[in-house]
């Protein structure tokens, strides 16, 4: 189990093969709504993978939530964002597939606890494989600015984060 604390939130490292983390993932996805559609891609992959256990050594999963201990039963309701990834230890590098945010928490929300919850998870995967390159493939047009802010570097037709 990776996870790494911070004073008001933990990312987790996700079991596909645990019931408890499948259906907090299912459930929090839900809570997302019609706007959290990479969570939904998320949640679909990490059922594949529940049932292929050859994938499970390089398709992994990651919340971060606002709970602070007791993860092996992780509250739906805690979780404030959701990422893949696949990892390729040969070459070094690392796929981050989706990511998703809780909407309720992206940062132009004004009523949020939480700020910066895209930030948190990236920097966390950064320090989670601290020499890996991070190629980034799901994204849209809107989130350039937000991955340059955050060292990656437009490569061809992907964003890059270079170890």
């Amino acid at each position: 189990l990776n996870t790494l604390s911070s004073i008001e939130t933990t990312l987790v490292g996700l079991n596909p093969f645990s019931a408890s983390d499948m259906q907090a993932v299912r459930s929090a996805v839900k809570k997302f709504g019609s706007e959290g559609y990479f969570g939904q891609s998320i949640a679909c992959d990490m059922e594949e993978v529940s049932n292929d256990h050859l994938q499970s050594a390089t398709k992994k999963f990651y919340a971060l939530t606002g709970q602070l201990f007791g993860f092996e039963n992780l509250n739906y309701k805690k979780i404030l964002g959701l990422m893949n990834i696949y990892l390729n230890p040969i070459d070094n590098r690392l796929t981050l597939n989706y990511i998703q945010v809780d909407p309720k928490h992206i940062s132009t929300n004004a009523g949020s606890k939480y700020k910066h919850i895209g930030t948190g998870m990236i920097e966390g995967l950064k320090s989670l494989f601290p020499d890996m390159k991070i190629i980034l493939v799901s994204k849209d047009q809107n989130t350039d600015k937000f991955y340059a802010k955050l060292g990656f570097k437009q490569d061809g037709g992907n964003m890059v984060f270079d170890a």
